[in-house]
């Protein structure tokens, strides 16, 4: 599914892409687990998957194991993921 209007965050630090809905989800295996958060808050993982998330300019991101946690403030992609998808992730200061 498309990300519409919807903010990402990407993270060079986590282990794995967190998604706020079911619509990213081409396989979804319901799961319950605790995850902690750089906020230092814990939450419920619902299920995990395989997802795809578009972004602009229609650049697809698969992700074999994503985690579906409606609770979170925000999807969260790692570089791990977009890597992965063939992308190259460029930082600066």
């Amino acid at each position: 599914m498309e990300v519409d209007e919807e903010h990402c965050l990407i993270d060079s630090a986590a282990t794995n892409t967190i998604l706020r809905e079911t619509k990213y989800f081409q396989t979804l295996q319901k799961k319950t687990e605790n995850i902690t958060t750089i906020a230092g808050s814990n939450g419920n993982i619902v299920g995990s998957g395989r997802a795809v998330v578009i972004l602009p300019n229609n650049t697809r991101i698969f992700i074999e194991e994503a985690f579906l946690y409606p609770g979170a403030v925000r999807t969260l992609l790692t570089f791990k993921d977009i890597r992965r998808s063939g992308y190259h992730v460029t930082t600066a200061c």
